[in-house]
Protein backbone atom coordinates (compact mmCIF):
# COMPACT_ATOMS: atom_id res chain seq x y z
CA UNK A 1 0.00 0.00 0.00
CA UNK A 2 1.41 3.44 -1.24
CA UNK A 3 1.48 5.85 1.56
CA UNK A 4 1.95 9.48 1.05
CA UNK A 5 3.49 11.72 3.91
CA UNK A 6 2.51 14.44 5.19
CA UNK A 7 5.78 16.88 4.15
CA UNK A 8 4.49 15.45 0.71
CA UNK A 9 1.30 16.80 1.02
CA UNK A 10 2.40 20.05 2.76
CA UNK A 11 4.79 20.30 -0.59
CA UNK A 12 2.09 19.49 -3.35
CA UNK A 13 -0.48 22.08 -1.41
CA UNK A 14 2.01 24.32 -1.50
CA UNK A 15 3.02 24.32 -4.62
CA UNK A 16 -0.73 24.28 -5.76
CA UNK A 17 -1.70 27.43 -3.97
CA UNK A 18 0.95 29.50 -5.59
CA UNK A 19 -0.04 28.50 -8.59
CA UNK A 20 -4.06 29.44 -7.95
CA UNK A 21 -2.50 32.51 -7.11
CA UNK A 22 -0.37 33.37 -10.08
CA UNK A 23 -3.76 32.04 -12.21
CA UNK A 24 -6.08 34.12 -9.91
CA UNK A 25 -3.77 37.23 -10.62
CA UNK A 26 -3.90 36.99 -14.26
CA UNK A 27 -7.49 35.77 -14.37
CA UNK A 28 -8.26 38.96 -12.69
CA UNK A 29 -6.56 41.01 -15.11
CA UNK A 30 -9.03 39.10 -17.65
CA UNK A 31 -12.52 39.85 -15.33
CA UNK A 32 -11.26 44.07 -15.48
CA UNK A 33 -10.78 43.67 -19.03
CA UNK A 34 -14.29 41.92 -19.69
CA UNK A 35 -15.96 44.10 -17.39
CA UNK A 36 -15.01 47.65 -17.85
CA UNK A 37 -13.82 47.18 -21.96
CA UNK A 38 -15.62 43.69 -23.97
CA UNK A 39 -18.55 43.51 -22.23
CA UNK A 40 -20.10 46.60 -20.61
CA UNK A 41 -22.89 46.21 -17.90
CA UNK A 42 -26.10 46.02 -19.71
CA UNK A 43 -24.83 43.35 -21.70
CA UNK A 44 -22.81 41.22 -19.43
CA UNK A 45 -24.97 38.13 -18.72
CA UNK A 46 -26.91 39.24 -22.02
CA UNK A 47 -24.10 39.00 -24.42
CA UNK A 48 -21.86 35.47 -22.83
CA UNK A 49 -19.01 37.30 -20.65
CA UNK A 50 -20.48 34.74 -17.50
CA UNK A 51 -20.24 31.72 -19.90
CA UNK A 52 -16.34 32.60 -21.63
CA UNK A 53 -15.08 33.83 -17.95
CA UNK A 54 -16.36 30.31 -16.70
CA UNK A 55 -14.35 28.63 -18.99
CA UNK A 56 -11.44 30.46 -18.36
CA UNK A 57 -12.10 30.00 -15.11
CA UNK A 58 -12.18 26.67 -14.70
CA UNK A 59 -9.56 25.60 -17.39
CA UNK A 60 -6.73 28.18 -15.64
CA UNK A 61 -7.69 28.97 -12.41
CA UNK A 62 -8.89 25.55 -11.24
CA UNK A 63 -7.45 23.10 -13.52
CA UNK A 64 -3.98 24.15 -13.67
CA UNK A 65 -3.45 24.63 -9.76
CA UNK A 66 -5.28 20.80 -9.22
CA UNK A 67 -2.95 19.33 -12.06
CA UNK A 68 0.23 21.06 -10.21
CA UNK A 69 -0.95 19.75 -6.84
CA UNK A 70 -1.40 15.79 -8.51
CA UNK A 71 2.24 16.45 -10.43
CA UNK A 72 4.74 18.12 -8.30
CA UNK A 73 6.93 16.14 -5.93
CA UNK A 74 9.97 17.70 -4.38
CA UNK A 75 11.90 14.23 -4.92
CA UNK A 76 11.75 14.35 -9.05
CA UNK A 77 15.13 15.95 -10.50
CA UNK A 78 14.85 19.47 -11.38
CA UNK A 79 14.59 18.78 -14.94
CA UNK A 80 11.65 16.57 -14.87
CA UNK A 81 9.84 19.30 -12.40
CA UNK A 82 10.39 21.69 -14.75
CA UNK A 83 9.23 19.70 -17.60
CA UNK A 84 6.23 18.98 -15.75
CA UNK A 85 5.30 22.79 -15.41
CA UNK A 86 6.59 23.68 -18.63
CA UNK A 87 3.54 21.37 -20.05
CA UNK A 88 0.98 22.69 -17.87
CA UNK A 89 1.87 25.83 -18.55
CA UNK A 90 1.38 25.35 -22.01
CA UNK A 91 -1.81 24.08 -21.71
CA UNK A 92 -3.08 26.75 -19.21
CA UNK A 93 -1.63 29.43 -21.92
CA UNK A 94 -3.46 27.88 -24.31
CA UNK A 95 -6.59 27.40 -23.15
CA UNK A 96 -6.46 30.97 -21.89
CA UNK A 97 -5.78 32.52 -25.48
CA UNK A 98 -8.27 30.14 -26.68
CA UNK A 99 -11.06 31.97 -23.94
CA UNK A 100 -9.51 35.51 -24.45
CA UNK A 101 -9.73 35.24 -28.19
CA UNK A 102 -13.84 33.63 -27.62
CA UNK A 103 -14.42 36.59 -25.89
CA UNK A 104 -13.12 39.04 -28.16
CA UNK A 105 -14.52 37.84 -30.99
CA UNK A 106 -17.91 37.36 -29.43
CA UNK A 107 -18.06 40.52 -27.20
CA UNK A 108 -20.69 42.99 -27.97
CA UNK A 109 -20.35 46.04 -30.47
CA UNK A 110 -23.61 47.48 -31.60
CA UNK A 111 -27.05 47.35 -30.92
CA UNK A 112 -29.34 47.28 -34.22
CA UNK A 113 -33.53 48.29 -33.86
CA UNK A 114 -35.85 46.62 -36.29
CA UNK A 115 -38.94 48.30 -37.13
CA UNK A 116 -42.23 46.59 -35.75
CA UNK A 117 -39.64 44.01 -33.95
CA UNK A 118 -36.94 43.73 -31.58
CA UNK A 119 -33.16 44.97 -31.37
CA UNK A 120 -30.30 42.62 -32.36
CA UNK A 121 -27.06 43.33 -30.07
CA UNK A 122 -24.71 42.40 -32.48
CA UNK A 123 -20.66 41.03 -31.63
CA UNK A 124 -17.95 41.53 -33.06
CA UNK A 125 -17.78 38.80 -35.38
CA UNK A 126 -21.34 39.35 -36.34
CA UNK A 127 -20.85 43.13 -37.12
CA UNK A 128 -17.34 42.69 -39.74
CA UNK A 129 -20.07 40.56 -41.71
CA UNK A 130 -22.21 43.49 -41.93
CA UNK A 131 -22.39 45.78 -44.42
CA UNK A 132 -22.63 49.42 -44.44
CA UNK A 133 -22.56 49.85 -40.84
CA UNK A 134 -20.33 52.76 -39.99
CA UNK A 135 -19.39 52.44 -36.14
CA UNK A 136 -17.87 55.95 -36.32
CA UNK A 137 -21.33 57.30 -37.47
CA UNK A 138 -23.12 59.57 -35.40
CA UNK A 139 -24.87 56.73 -33.48
CA UNK A 140 -26.45 57.34 -30.06
CA UNK A 141 -25.47 54.76 -27.40
CA UNK A 142 -27.37 52.20 -24.93
CA UNK A 143 -24.82 51.07 -22.07
CA UNK A 144 -21.64 52.36 -24.01
CA UNK A 145 -22.73 50.46 -27.71
CA UNK A 146 -23.49 52.61 -30.49
CA UNK A 147 -27.37 51.67 -32.04
CA UNK A 148 -28.75 51.89 -35.24
CA UNK A 149 -32.44 51.75 -36.90
CA UNK A 150 -32.24 49.45 -39.91
CA UNK A 151 -34.25 51.27 -42.17
CA UNK A 152 -33.57 50.43 -46.39
CA UNK A 153 -36.12 52.32 -47.23
CA UNK A 154 -34.86 55.11 -46.32
CA UNK A 155 -31.59 54.46 -47.98
CA UNK A 156 -30.28 51.01 -49.16
CA UNK A 157 -26.81 52.03 -49.90
CA UNK A 158 -27.24 53.60 -45.81
CA UNK A 159 -30.05 51.34 -44.35
CA UNK A 160 -28.36 52.03 -40.42
CA UNK A 161 -29.97 55.52 -39.54
CA UNK A 162 -29.70 57.43 -36.09
CA UNK A 163 -31.96 57.16 -33.76
CA UNK A 164 -32.74 61.10 -33.78
CA UNK A 165 -33.51 60.47 -37.27
CA UNK A 166 -36.33 57.40 -36.70
CA UNK A 167 -38.32 58.27 -33.65
CA UNK A 168 -41.59 57.01 -35.73
CA UNK A 169 -39.79 53.54 -35.93
CA UNK A 170 -39.04 53.94 -32.16
CA UNK A 171 -42.52 54.57 -31.18
CA UNK A 172 -44.30 52.04 -33.77
CA UNK A 173 -42.24 49.32 -32.17
CA UNK A 174 -42.90 50.53 -28.80
CA UNK A 175 -46.89 49.94 -29.84
CA UNK A 176 -45.44 46.47 -30.97
CA UNK A 177 -43.92 45.40 -28.02
CA UNK A 178 -45.57 46.52 -25.23
CA UNK A 179 -48.47 43.51 -25.62
CA UNK A 180 -46.23 41.14 -25.32
CA UNK A 181 -44.84 42.14 -21.91
CA UNK A 182 -45.85 39.93 -18.80
CA UNK A 183 -47.78 41.11 -16.04
CA UNK A 184 -44.25 41.11 -13.71
CA UNK A 185 -43.31 43.55 -16.61
CA UNK A 186 -45.84 45.41 -17.48
CA UNK A 187 -45.79 46.01 -13.77
CA UNK A 188 -41.98 46.88 -13.71
CA UNK A 189 -42.67 49.29 -16.51
CA UNK A 190 -45.40 51.04 -14.83
CA UNK A 191 -43.40 51.61 -12.08
CA UNK A 192 -40.34 53.18 -13.94
CA UNK A 193 -42.52 55.67 -15.49
CA UNK A 194 -44.05 56.63 -12.52
CA UNK A 195 -40.62 57.80 -12.07
CA UNK A 196 -39.56 59.30 -15.51
CA UNK A 197 -42.76 59.68 -16.91
CA UNK A 198 -43.69 58.29 -20.60
CA UNK A 199 -41.50 55.59 -21.81
CA UNK A 200 -40.48 53.77 -24.79
CA UNK A 201 -40.05 49.77 -24.53
CA UNK A 202 -38.01 47.67 -27.03
CA UNK A 203 -37.33 44.33 -26.79
CA UNK A 204 -33.97 43.30 -27.32
CA UNK A 205 -32.21 40.22 -28.03
CA UNK A 206 -27.96 39.37 -27.39
CA UNK A 207 -26.55 35.90 -27.79
CA UNK A 208 -27.62 33.89 -24.54
CA UNK A 209 -30.19 36.40 -22.93
CA UNK A 210 -32.85 38.75 -23.77
CA UNK A 211 -34.21 41.85 -22.33
CA UNK A 212 -36.53 45.10 -22.74
CA UNK A 213 -34.97 48.36 -22.96
CA UNK A 214 -37.04 51.21 -21.27
CA UNK A 215 -36.15 54.71 -23.11
CA UNK A 216 -37.06 58.36 -22.12
CA UNK A 217 -37.99 60.29 -24.89
CA UNK A 218 -34.94 61.49 -25.60
CA UNK A 219 -34.01 57.87 -26.75
CA UNK A 220 -31.74 57.14 -23.89
CA UNK A 221 -31.85 54.04 -21.72
CA UNK A 222 -33.65 54.16 -18.32
CA UNK A 223 -33.47 50.66 -17.46
CA UNK A 224 -32.99 47.30 -18.33
CA UNK A 225 -35.43 44.83 -17.12
CA UNK A 226 -37.13 41.18 -17.74
CA UNK A 227 -34.20 39.63 -18.81
CA UNK A 228 -34.60 35.78 -19.44
CA UNK A 229 -32.59 33.02 -21.44
CA UNK A 230 -33.45 33.03 -25.22
CA UNK A 231 -35.07 29.68 -26.17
Amino acid sequence: MVTISKQLVLSKLKAGLIHFLISLSIFGLVLAWVWFVAYPDVYFTMAGAVQGLTLVFLVDVVLGPLLSFLVYNPKKPKKEIFSDFAIIGLVQVGALLYGLNTLYQEHPKAVVVYHKSSATVFNKRELDEVANFNLNGDYSKWGELPVAVYSPSVSRQAPYQTLSNSLNIIQETDKITRPSLSADDKATLENLEKTHGKLYVIAVLAKYNGAYFALNQELQLVAKFGEKPIS
